[in-house]
This record gives structure tokens, C-alpha cells and sequence, in this order.
């Protein structure tokens, strides 16, 4: 339909058209005048039907105009129309040949029928292939083959694409000239009315430098973690191989000062000794920065004694001290909960670092380690956390040692050497802190001692406890005095009894101690031993307490005592022992402290299995100075055809032995008898990592002792294998 003319022509039309009509009526009246007047009708009558026609030919000019001039409108609009849709088309075209530009400069697009056979290419695909479109069809080319891929790939992609749905992943591919490329496709199935796909199109991405920038990137990772893990090898067999000779030299000094030798000797051996021990600690320090550093050490999150944690910190630290005359001074807040989850191993390594640092700048004292709780205040998530600190009188600390106290590689500098000389040690305890969402800080004075604490969050977990019940039934309503020269130690004592439910009085003079017992009955006195000269008949139960370095108490009237540093479970127990009548006297833990040999009162059958003459003549001697005599065997299936001949009580055990190790030798013992009827076996080994102690454990082992061994050490093994046999 054509539209309706404008305004203009159609004024034209209309004008001619009346001009037409006015001279059509003025020709009929010019006609009728002159038949009228003239009378002469029948000589114009022949020109009417002239006349008729030119009035019809007049009267048909403005139709006539009007069409011509339509028809030349219609044939306008036409041609407009033609030339915008050709334009349209051309525009299209364009746009169709833009985006196939941008689809070919970016993706490979490909059609192949149902069995993968390509039918037809886009550029970019045929030039990387590097065939032609015809050379295409002509080779029947595949676009996944089964050589470059699995079979069950290729079923997978054309069964899917077969039931009409898309397929998307990576796929291998081989070129013309045989390379192998890696493909990232996209392969849409066109379906017909039953839905199932009688061509596929797929639009293709090169990924090869992608996937082989991925590889190298893993294999990169993999290098640097076997890398690590190469490093952590050679640090730990270097450590073995450097605390074999270690355990000689350390072992044998120790060894010659409990002979009869002169005071030059004994200071020689004693600098022998020492610096042994320092590059004991050198070598241990390396071994667990080096861990941190490569990232190999994993914190466990497992349940964890926290006052054995503590206890046994002490425990290992005051054999360093006894020479001192330096004392520990411990106190637990009883709102931190005895069992939670955290890593023991490492929160004991940081307790023992401080506590080692106390001790190495502390001449005499005593040194205070506190342990409390605190809570964050993030409203309704509030996270607990555990707060230790170790205060020591030391030497302190000058402000320019305090800037790079924590900064390992200060601290080999020989300028900061004189101001802290604890190594890699407190370095190590930061990074060990950090690791565990804590943070380490200090306070300290030259001259006048200094304070390191940390804090490490905790996750509490709800436990019967019931160690926890029988403190409330023992010690409910007791009425209890401590008779101290000691306020901390006294103090102590008091906390940790008050948090049992007793009622606690403490002094520092007997006459204090009878004042008050005149008020009122006592169920307990708990003396210092800075009273054993004093009158021991006290009219009430009475425990005492006993320092290694002080005097032994062998006065007849002592009934019952315990050994500093206190630990709250030896304390209960010796308390519920005293009430309960079952006081033994001595206890084994006393005995093995006492200068004697164990021998005498507790005879042992002990074999080693040790392939290292050096290492089996340390334990020998060390064996021999507590008066026992063992028998030796270098590897596990000599140590087999010993048990076998005669039964032991204990067996020193190395690790790394030939023919048969000692992992090895343990899950056998364990496999040919039960608990009850085997040995004690104790690893004896310079593997000293974690996973080394754990391995030992998992294997049946029921001790270990790192190396170079002390004999502390290895007369506190064999103390737990006589309260294990008693």
C-alpha cells in the first residue's frame, strides 16, 4: 500500500481540477450562445462530438495527473525501499563479517557431523591443523581422535552431543604435522525434531601454552616442595650424623667428671661439656628454623594435658638449673581449663625456650612462670585465650639488644651476640607463636631482670572430669597451713588449694604456724624445708617440701614429702595419701633422686641394640654409674635371638641399624607378645623430629631418648619402667 500524498501536490491536483471544470462549463455556454443566437445548429452540430471529446479529454486531465503523478511517488517509495533494505543488508553483512573477524581472530569454529568427522572450518581452525577446507573433507579429519585421547573420552563426547546436549571440557589433539596441542572446546549439538544431533558445532580455543605453562608451574611446585623436603632430609641426616659424635663427646665429659679427676681437668672437661651442649642446641635450633622456614611443620590440633604441659617443661628445664641454685615457681589459674585442643609438642617447645633463656641469664633466684586466661571483646564471639609468662632476675636486657631480639639473622651478628645469647631460640618461639594465631612480647631492664609472655588462642572443649570431682570431695572445708621462708612458692601452694576448696593460712615462722592453731584445728601442714632442723613433731599430718639442692630429709619423724618444682597432681596425691593412711616412705621418685645407685634397690635386666661402638659404650657407662650391666646386640635380629634366650625388663633401642631396624624389631616384639609379658622398649636415637618420636610410638615403643643421651634423661626413662613394673 502506498502512503498519502503530502499537502502540495495534492493542492495542485485539486486546482487543476477546477480549472478544468471552469472551462469545460465556459466552452458548453460559448457553444449554447452561438446556437442561440446564430441559429445555425446544423453547421456546428458536426463538432459536437469534438467538442464532447476535448471536454472529456479536459475533464479527465486532473485523474489523468493525478495517476502519473502517483505512480511516480509509488515508484519513488519503492526504490527507497529497495535502497534501505539493500543498505540494511549491506549493513548486515557487515556486521556478520565484524563478528566472524572477532570470532576467528579470538576462537576456532568447526562443524562435523555426529562422529566427530569435520565438515566445514572457519580459517583459524583450517590454518591451525594446517589443512585447507577441502583438504578437510577430502581426509575425512577427526576433530577428537582416539590416539590423542582415551576411548572413553571420545564415547562420552559423542554420546552426549548424540542426545542433543552441549559438551564442554579440554580435550588432546593432534595436528597435521603429528603435535600434540591441548583444545578447549565447546561442542553444541543442532538437532532435529526428535532432539537427536545430526551435526555438532564447536567452537574451539589453542589452551597448549596455557596448559603448558600449568605443568611447568607444577612441576615447579613440586620441585620446590621436593626441594623442601630434600632440604628437611638432609637437615635431619645431618643432625643424625652430627649428634652421634655429639652423644660421644658429651657422653664420655660427663662420664670423666664423675671420676676422681683434679680441678684443671675438671674445668677442661666442663668447657668440653658445655660447648657441647651449645652445639647441641645450635643443631636443634637449625633443624626446627629451617622446618619453619620450608614450611614443613604442621601444627597438630589434638587434646592436651595443660598442666602436664607445664609440669613436664619444668621438669626438663630444672635439671639445667640445679647447678644454679635457681628454683621455679609455677602457678596455673584454675579457670584454664586442663584438657583443650592445641599442638603439646609446640607449646612446650615455647615454654621450654623461656624458661632455658631464664635459666642461661639468671644466676641465682627464682624464676616465676604464671599461666592464665583471658577473653577477647568481640561481643557475643568471644575467643579465649591462654596467657603464659616467665619472669626471671637475670641480667635483663639493654635497648639496643631489645630492637633485634626476636630477628634471627641479628642474632648471628656478633654485635647483638653480647646483649641475648639464646641463638635461634626465641626467633623460633615467634614463629611457632604466630603459626598458632598468638603473639610474643617481653618487658625487660638492664640489671633488673626481664618478663616474656605469650598469647595463643584456645578452643575449650566440655569434659567430665574426674580428677576434678574427687578435688572438691578431698579437699572441701579442709583447713590447711603453709609454714614458708618462700612467699611466691607459699602463695602458690594457696592458690592452687583454695581453687580445691580448701581453706588455706600460710607463715613464715613456727610461732605463726602455733597461733593460729590455737584458733582452730588444722587437716594439714605443709612445711619448706628450711625448717628440717627445726622440731619435725608437729601435732598435726604433715607434708614437706623437698628441693634437690638442699639437703636430704632423713630425719625419722618426715612421714610424707614431694619434690619441687610442685605439680598439682603430685601435691594432691601426696595429700590424699596422708589422709587416707597409705603413706609410703620413700616414694620411687625420691629414691631416684637420691645419690645412690638404682641397681641396689631395683635390679633391672637391660639389653641395647646398637650398632654405633661409641654410642653403646656412652649407655654402658651411664648404665654403669646407676649400677646396672647390660647386655649388647648391634641389630634387631640379634636383639630377637636375645629375648628369646633370656627375658628382659628394658631394651635401649637405636633406630637406624642394618638387617633389621628398629621400627622394624618393636612391631615384631609387639606381634609375638602382649603388653603385658614384652619389654620395656625405650628408642634411643639422634632422629629427634616430632614425626621421628611418633613414628616411634605408632611402632610399639614405649619411650624415647633423644641423642646425645644424658643420663638424667636416661635415669628418668627407667624410673617410668619401675613405676610401670611396680
Amino acid at each position: 500500500m502506498s502512503r498519502p500524498l503530502n499537502q502540495p501536490y495534492l493542492y495542485r491536483v485539486l486546482l487543476l481540477f477546477q480549472l478544468s471544470v471552469l472551462i469545460g462549463v465556459t466552452t458548453y455556454l460559448i457553444l449554447i450562445g452561438v446556437i442561440i443566437f446564430d441559429r445555425n445548429y446544423e453547421e456546428i452540430a458536426p463538432y459536437f462530438p469534438l467538442i464532447g471529446t476535448v471536454l472529456i479529454c479536459i475533464a479527465t486531465i486532473p485523474f489523468l495527473y493525478n495517476w502519473i503523478l502517483t505512480s511516480r511517488k509509488q515508484s519513488e517509495e519503492d526504490e527507497l525501499k529497495r535502497n534501505s533494505i539493500i543498505d540494511f543488508l549491506q549493513s548486515q553483512n557487515a556486521r556478520l563479517a565484524e563478528l566472524r573477524n572477532a570470532v576467528d581472530s579470538y576462537t576456532m569454529v568447526a562443524f562435523t557431523d555426529n562422529k566427530g568427522i569435520v565438515t566445514n572450518a572457519n580459517d583459524k581452525f583450517c590454518s591451525f591443523v594446517g589443512f585447507s577446507p577441502e583438504e578437510l573433507q577430502i581426509q575425512k579429519y577427526h576433530l577428537i581422535s582416539s590416539d590423542a585421547n582415551s576411548i572413553e573420552l571420545c564415547n562420552e563426547v559423542w554420546s552426549v552431543t548424540e542426545n542433543g546436549k552441549p559438551w564442554i571440557g579440554e580435550i588432546c589433539h593432534r595436528n597435521r604435522k603429528g603435535e600434540l596441542c591441548y583444545l578447549d572446546c565447546n561442542i553444541i549439538p543442532v538437532t532435529d525434531k526428535g532432539c537427536l544431533s545430526r551435526k555438532n558445532i564447536s567452537f574451539i580455543r589453542d589452551i597448549t601454552a596455557k596448559k603448558l605453562n600449568e605443568q611447568k608451574l607444577e612441576y615447579l611446585v613440586e620441585s620446590t616442595s621436593q626441594a623442601a623436603d630434600i632440604k628437611t632430609i638432609f637437615l635431619a641426616n645431618m643432625s643424625h650424623e652430627i649428634r652421634t659424635p655429639l652423644n660421644a663427646v658429651i657422653g664420655m665429659t660427663g662420664a670423666l667428671l664423675d671420676t676422681p679427676i683434679n680441678q684443671d681437668q675438671k674445668e677442661s672437661l666442663e668447657i668440653i661439656r658445655d660447648n657441647g651442649e651449645n652445639l647441641l642446641t645450635l643443631v636443634n635450633d637449625i633443624l626446627d628454623f629451617s622446618r619453619i622456614e620450608s614450611g614443613s611443620i604442621k601444627l597438630d590440633s589434638s587434646l592436651l594435658d595443660f598442666t602436664e604441659c607445664v609440669e613436664s617443661s619444668i621438669e626438663y628445664i630444672q635439671t639445667y638449673a640445679v647447678g644454679k641454685h635457681i628454683e621455679f615457681v609455677s602457678w596455673i589459674d584454675p579457670s584454664i581449663p586442663n584438657i583443650f585442643i592445641g599442638d603439646l609438642a609446640r607449646i612446650r617447645q615455647v615454654i621450654v625456650n623461656l624458661l632455658s633463656n631464664a635459666v642461661d641469664f639468671t644466676e641465682k633466684g627464682e624464676i616465676l612462670l604464671s599461666c592464665t586466661m583471658e577473653q577477647s571483646t568481640d561481643g557475643a564471639n568471644s575467643q579465649p585465650f591462654l596467657k603464659v609468662q616467665v619472669k626471671d632476675p637475670g641480667t635483663g636486657i639493654s635497648e639496643t639488644g631489645k630492637e633485634f631480639l626476636f630477628d634471627v639473622y641479628h642474632q648471628s651478628n656478633s654485635a647483638t651476640r653480647n646483649y641475648r645469647k639464646r641463638g635461634l631460640g626465641l626467633a623460633i618461639s615467634k614463629r611457632l607463636i604466630e603459626m598458632m594465631g598468638g603473639k610474643i612480647s617481653f618487658s625487660s631492664s638492664l640489671g633488673k631482670g626481664s618478663s616474656f609472655e605469650f598469647v595463643i588462642p584456645i578452643k575449650k572443649i566440655d569434659v567430665s572430669n574426674n580428677m576434678e570431682t574427687s578435688k572438691d570431695l578431698t579437699m572441701a572445708g579442709k583447713r590447711i597451713f603453709i609454714l614458708s621462708k618462700d612467699d611466691n612458692e607459699a602463695q602458690i601452694i594457696s592458690l592452687i588449694m583454695k581453687g580445691w576448696g580448701a581453706y588455706v593460712l600460710s607463715g613464715s615462722s613456727i610461732d605463726k604456724f602455733y597461733k593460729n592453731l590455737d584458733r582452730g584445728s588444722f587437716n594439714l601442714l605443709i612445711v619448706d624445708d628450711k625448717f628440717v632442723e627445726a622440731n619435725l613433731d608437729f601435732p598435726v599430718p604433715t607434708l614437706f617440701i623437698k628441693s634437690e639442692i638442699n639437703a636430704d630429709l632423713n630425719n625419722s619423724k618426715v612421714t610424707s614429702y614431694i619434690v619441687r618444682p610442685i605439680k598439682a597432681q603430685a601435691l594432691l596425691d601426696a595429700v590424699q595419701k596422708i589422709w587416707s593412711g597409705a603413706v609410703t616412705k620413700p616414694p620411687i621418685d625420691l629414691i631416684l633422686s637420691e645419690n645412690v645407685k638404682m641397681a641396689e634397690k631395683y635390679p633391672l635386666a637391660i639389653l641395647i641394640a646398637e650398632d654405633n661402638i661409641t654410642n653403646q659404650r656412652v649407655a654402658n657407662i651411664f648404665l654403669k654409674e646407676l649400677g646396672y650391666r647390660a647386655d649388647t646386640v648391634t641389630n634387631g635380629i640379634e636383639a630377637l635371638e636375645a629375648i628369646n634366650r633370656k627375658k628382659y625388663d628394658v631394651i635401649l633401642l637405636d633406630i637406624m641399624m642394618p638387617e633389621m631396624d628398629g621400627y622394624e624389631f618393636a612391631r615384631e616384639v609387639c606381634r609375638l607378645s602382649d603388653k603385658a609379658n614384652r619389654p620395656r622398649m625405650i628408642a634411643m636415637t639422634a632422629n629427634v623430629m616430632e614425626s621421628d618420636r611418633e613414628k616411634c610410638i605408632k611402632s610399639g615403643m614405649d619411650d624415647f631418648i633423644p641423642k646425645p643421651v644424658r643420663k638424667s634423661a636416661l635415669k628418668e626413662a627407667l624410673r617410668l619402667s619401675l613405676v610401670k613394673a611396680l
